[in-house]
Formats: structure tokens, sequence, C-alpha cells
């Protein structure tokens, strides 16, 4: 259908998302790519399509509606209908909160248990290069926050927006509790914004913390927090929860 290889890949059925220097991919085994250019040619790293089957043999056969066969390194499951990938495409192309987006292309008559095809959409979120920076100051009965942040997709996606946040958190550098929604939040774009915050919302025992989330116009990235920082400019520890999420 694609005019290219196949090869197999026994770990992207799984769908686990990794972050690499360069942006997402799936976490893979590419011990079975035993093409000749299987070093040098990037098209591998990307395919078009995945093909699920369930293996086939006599117990597989005679147990069938008992004993659910194999799938390799994925131990015991209903066939196709236990691969994540597969589920993720079933669910309205769901990609998962950073993947790429997926197609159910074919399935098995018997609902998709023997084999399934699914297409892949390489529409990868974007993410920040590095943390947000904050600098902070204080204006009459207000605090004023500017952000920096680095804006990158792996594809060269331009940004649509980033929506950035303040919240108010416990002055600690062992918990870092977002229980209460923003002090304040704006929608930016172009790496910089400015967010102001009356003086009476940072209570005594609480510092702010600053997300940013980046967007392009059909995929939302992860947020990723700034090192708190108090009314003054006083930089704070980074709090081990408020990493960046996903």
């Amino acid at each position: 259908a694609t005019g290219g290889w196949a090869y197999m890949d026994p770990r992207i059925g799984r769908a686990e998302v990794v972050k690499t220097a360069t942006g997402y991919d799936y976490a893979r085994n590419k011990y079975f790519l035993w093409l000749a250019d299987g070093e040098t040619n990037p098209d591998y790293d990307r395919p078009d399509l995945y093909v699920c089957y369930a293996d086939r043999f006599l117990d597989s056969l005679e147990y069938r509606g008992k004993y659910p066969p194999m799938l390799h390194g994925l131990g015991p499951l209903k066939g196709c209908l236990g691969n994540r990938l597969v589920t993720l495409a079933r669910r309205d192309g769901g990609a998962g909160e950073l993947g790429p987006r997926l197609r159910l292309m074919a399935e098995s008559p018997d609902g998709g248990h023997d084999w399934a095809i699914v297409a892949f959409d390489y529409d990868w979120p974007p993410f920040l290069a590095a943390p947000p920076s904050v600098k902070a100051h204080r204006s009459e009965s207000k605090a004023v926050f500017e952000v920096r942040y680095d804006y990158t997709q792996q594809d060269g996606v331009g940004e649509d927006h980033a929506d950035i946040a303040v919240f108010a958190v416990p002055d600690t550098s062992e918990a870092c509790e977002i229980s209460r929604p923003p002090l304040d939040s704006v929608r930016a774009h172009g790496g910089n914004a400015r967010l102001e915050i009356p003086l009476a919302d940072l209570s005594p025992g609480t510092v702010a913390l600053v997300g940013v989330t980046p967007a392009t116009a059909t995929r939302t990235g992860a947020t990723v927090y700034a090192v708190p920082v108090d009314a003054n400019g006083g930089i704070r520890e980074r709090m081990p929860s408020c990493e960046a999420t996903g």
C-alpha cells in the first residue's frame, strides 16, 4: 500500500511516548530492522502504517475462547484488542496526550482480534526547549512578572499561542501544591508575556509559580514550570513536583 519495506517492531505497539533532545517519539525496538539501510534511512523512524496481528499457533486455535494468544513482548492479551496503539486509534483518532494522531484503517472481521492496521499522522505537539524564565519586581501595589519561553516544534510547525498562568504555592522546596485556580493567566505568542498580580493575592508564606503550555493550531504541548519566584524577584529552589507534566 505504501510502496515501502516492512519490518518488525515488538515495542511500538505499547504507544510509549518518550522525549528526546529533538522532540517526541515512540519508544522503539529496532532489533528486527535488518534492512541494509536500516541504520541510515530516516524513513524507518516514521512508518506510514502499523500492522498488529495475533500470533497463530495450535494452542491459540484450540483455546481461543478461553486463553488469549500472546503478543511478543506484551504478555497475554486479547489479540489486537489489547494493543494500546490500536486502542488509541479506535478512540476517534486519539493520540494520547503527546503521541501522533492515529487512524484505524482496517481490522479483522472478528472485531479486530486477529489483526488491525493503523495509519500515523505525525502531528507531534510542541514543547519548550528549556524551562521558562521569570523576572519579577514590584510596581506600586502589584507584582509584575516578565516571562520568556522558547517555543519549539520538531517539524518546524509554527506557534499558535502559549497559555501562561501564575499560581500561588507554599514557599517550600519540599512540595508544590497547585491546588487552586491561577492568580492570573494570559494567552501569549512570540516567547514573551507580562502578568501583573495584586500583592494582596500573594499571601505570606507563598511564592509565585509560572507555568507555560505551548500550542500549535492543532496540538497542545506539556506544561513546563519556571523556578518559583517571590514578588521581589527572589528565586526559590526548583520544587520536584513542579516539573513539566507529560
